[in-house]
């Protein structure tokens, strides 16, 4: 019995040995196989970790990844070569200590922008205005993004700074900034930076008074030693110009030989005297070619800007007064009065009245035509509008602006009227190849042409006799004479409507506009007033108007016609709002009748298209 006790216990100690052997092993067995994990995913996050490393270094932006405490954990050599910091000597400092920001204005500092990124978890970016200021004191534009890194428990445990070297391209914007503003040549301020000060000027209700410059016997040196030697000649007299001026006062080149200033907080005794300056320093200026010497004068027209009157009518009268400095002998200064500007009308009025009345009977006039694009709609047919021009002796078109208001006073319109119409009429007749056959014309009328009861029945009977389908006419009449007198004029429309052509409405917008007056008329298109369009991408009220525009329209089947798209990059906004045709520079530039139509590229034309007759 004791043998057999003792041989169970042996048996049992020798199992429990047995077993604890067999433990034993599992766990070694366990803790190996953990332990190669563990070697495995660090070396998985150390791969990991490089390739992160790998990947920041190697980006065009800098970036710095801080711990909680704002302490530099990482800096790629993007980021260090911007700070001027070598990486070594960069990790584990402060961040302000490395990366020093200022506002671009007030250079003050900036840190305190980015506290908020720690201590509130907040994105912080920075995009205008902001300097880096590096180890050596150089600096550069940046834009900044900062992002917090959390924790799985959502708490803030460091952040991460992303941010690039944005001198060149705000270099760049300065640059074309510069050049949308000022002259190429001069390097003074453009018609389109002069045109915004004047128009600033006028607003803020002080005494400004402007002055309109045009150089006499320039033409001389132009002619004489060739556009390199006038060049030379705009620069020079420009630097001189600026000399006799304040800084803060405005000088811009307006074109060619033609300069304005704008004097601030000016009375006109002021004025005169620096305009006399101005005279004599340039009478004292001297060019020289080839032992030749030059001599030029300036004559200067003087305006007062006191916001009574609108930048136009400032610069007419400036440009009137200019006009008088040289009829009374150049080289001098005048300053605008009342008087004058009946005088300058007058003048140029009865200088237009013989040559009027000559082209009519001697055919000096000539027809353009400018292309109309449908967008969103089939189009049933070339379009094109008839614009009207004279040709003066030298051979060059004028629009109608020039003597439009002669042809007006002097009732010379139903006449210019009845010979567009004519010609017009002939051009569809005539099936030349001047013309597509199947196109359409649109013709502008005059408001003394809408008023004229016999000239519509005139009108009637040339369309009937001419043997010209009707449908392809079209009738433009501007807003403001159809609601002069609005009985006569819609009285007009439908008795030339019953033929079949179909009129427009033109400038609508440009008037006291009321939709009113659309139930009131019977026309089949709106031309939209171009003040609308031009700028309709970049102002929103623009947009919107011509959109209201547009749905009133559709309710009532007008078609509606933009004018004056001088930009291609219109016609997809034009075409979203409901635009149906499109009018414009950026369509087809104006070309004589019977001439291949351009689309793109100048073209010696005397000004744009202007209402009425072109």
């Amino acid at each position: 019995m004791i043998l057999g006790v003792a041989s169970l216990a042996v048996l049992g100690l020798t199992l429990l040995a047995l077993k604890a052997e067999s433990r034993v092993r599992r766990s070694r067995h366990y803790r190996a196989r953990l332990s190669g994990l563990l070697e495995y995913r660090t070396r998985e996050l150390r791969h990991e970790r490089d390739q992160v490393t790998v990947m920041l270094d190697s980006i065009d932006e800098g970036v710095i990844s801080l711990d909680r405490e704002g302490m530099i954990r990482h800096i790629n050599p993007i980021a260090a070569e911007l700070c001027g910091w070598d990486p070594a000597l960069a990790r584990g400092r402060p961040w302000a200590r490395i990366l020093q920001l200022r506002h671009e204005g007030s250079l003050h500092m900036m840190d305190t922008h980015l506290d908020v990124v720690l201590s509130r978890g907040e994105v912080v970016h920075m995009a205008n205005q902001t300097l880096l200021v590096a180890r050596d004191g150089s600096e550069c534009a940046i834009e900044l993004k900062a992002s917090p890194v959390r924790a799985r428990n959502d708490e803030v445990e460091g952040a991460v700074l992303v941010f690039r070297d944005i001198s060149y391209r705000q270099a760049m914007i300065r640059r074309l900034d510069f050049q949308a503003h000022h002259d190429s040549l001069t390097g003074l301020q453009n018609r389109s930076a002069f045109d915004d000060a004047l128009g600033a000027s006028l607003e803020d209700g002080d005494l400004h008074q402007l002055l309109y410059l045009d150089l006499d016997f320039f033409k001389v040196i132009n002619d004489t030693c060739g556009h390199a030697a006038g060049d030379t000649v705009l620069r020079e007299i420009a630097h001189l110009m600026r000399e006799q001026i304040r800084d803060s006062d405005v000088l811009a080149r307006l074109g060619g030989d033609e300069f304005a200033v704008i004097l601030y907080r000016c009375n006109r005794e002021q004025a005169l005297e620096r305009a006399s300056r101005l005279c004599s320093t340039i009478a004292d200026y001297r060019y020289l070619e080839d032992g030749r010497q030059f001599q030029l004068g300036v004559s200067i027209g003087l305006a007062s800007i006191t916001g009574s009157a609108p930048a136009t009518e400032v610069l007419r009268q400036a440009d009137a007064a200019c006009y008088m400095a040289k009829q009374n002998g150049r080289n001098q200064v005048h300053a605008y009065h009342e008087e004058d500007a009946g005088l300058e009308r007058a003048q140029r009025e009865l200088q237009w009245l013989p040559l009027l009345q000559e082209a009519l009977e001697k055919r000096f006039f000539t027809l353009y035509i400018q292309p109309i694009e449908s967008l969103c709609r089939p189009s049933s047919g070339p379009y094109y509008e008839v614009l009207l021009r004279y040709v003066n002796a030298e051979g060059e078109h004028m629009t109608p602006a020039h003597f439009m208001g002669t042809a007006e006073r002097f009732g010379l319109m139903p006449a210019i009227d009845v010979w567009v119409v004519t010609e017009a009429l002939q051009v569809l007749k005539s099936n030349d190849g001047r013309i597509e056959e199947d196109a359409i014309l649109a013709i502008n009328l005059s408001g003394q042409s809408l008023s004229d009861m016999p000239l519509r029945d005139q009108l009637i009977t040339m369309i009937e006799e001419s043997g010209v389908a009707p449908e392809r006419l079209c009738f433009e009449i501007t807003e403001t004479a159809a609601i002069s007198n609005l009985a006569q004029a819609r009285e007009f429309i439908r008795g030339i409507r019953r033929l079949g052509c179909s009129f427009s409405l033109d400038d609508f917008g440009s008037g006291m506009s009321s939709f009113a007056y659309l139930k009131e008329l019977p026309v089949n298109q709106l031309k939209i007033d171009g003040a609308f369009v031009r700028n309709l991408t970049r102002d929103s009220l623009d947009a919107a108007i011509v959109s209201a525009i547009c749905r009133i329209c559709a309710q009532m089947g007008i078609v509606t016609i933009a004018e004056y798209v001088e930009r291609r990059e219109l016609l997809p906004a034009l075409e979203q709002i409901g635009v149906d045709l499109v009018q414009g520079y950026g369509i087809g530039r104006p070309q004589p009748l019977g001439g291949v139509l351009l689309t793109s590229g100048p073209r010696r034309d005397n000004g744009p298209a202007a209402s009425l007759q072109g």
